[in-house]
């Protein structure tokens, strides 16, 4: 029986995505903790999201194990379950935090190539369509200019206390990220 039930979450940088997910993990209690792997090329974004994930676990009393990688197959080793959700909306940006893949479709390519077949793998954006990923996104929606550009501040305040994060919680108590988990802790057990 599996310990932990590991969860890779590629592109975690995506700032309208990352929050959100942290929120929803920060809440989960189930059977088993949860290995969280974070990646994103920007390392110093996935970074943030990691402070992020721990200042929502310390709130939530969360047990969660935390990883934050510099390269997306360690994110990937061992994985249950993968969260696809990167967000570099301009050609420039991509090339640069991917030189290995000039091409947004090359990278989810590279990832599902990483992933064993018997892992659930959630695509969040709507930049790839491919059979492998169970199609989510994008997920939770978008954020307007300003609230994006402001969202790694906001960040910061909830990471230093300055603001308090029981709004984030809230507004991501309840998601489809709950059942998907469940969904794949089921499918451990019958392993």
């Amino acid at each position: 029986m599996v310990d932990e039930v590991h969860i890779a979450i590629i592109g975690v940088g995506n700032l309208e995505v990352g929050p959100p997910l942290m929120a929803t993990i920060a809440q989960y209690f189930g059977e088993r903790p949860l290995a969280i792997r974070l990646y994103d090329p920007n390392h110093e974004i996935a970074e943030l999201i990691g402070l992020l994930a721990k200042a929502l676990f310390n709130v939530t009393d969360s047990v969660h194990i935390l990883g934050v990688f510099e390269d997306y197959c360690e994110a990937l080793a061992g994985a249950h379950g993968v969260i696809f959700c990167p967000d570099y909306p301009g050609e420039e940006l991509w090339t640069k935090h991917h030189p290995d893949f000039p091409e947004k479709k090359g990278f989810a390519d590279a990832v599902l190539s990483q992933a064993n077949d018997a892992v659930s793998v959630i695509n969040l954006t709507d930049d790839y369509d491919d059979m492998r990923m169970r199609e989510w996104g994008p997920w939770p929606g978008f954020l307007e200019e300003d609230a994006l550009d402001e969202m790694p501040h906001q960040i910061l305040r909830w990471i230093h206390d300055d603001d308090s994060p029981h709004e984030l919680l809230d507004a991501n108590k309840i998601s489809p990220f709950r059942e998907w988990i469940e969904e794949i802790c089921v499918n451990l057990a019958s392993d």
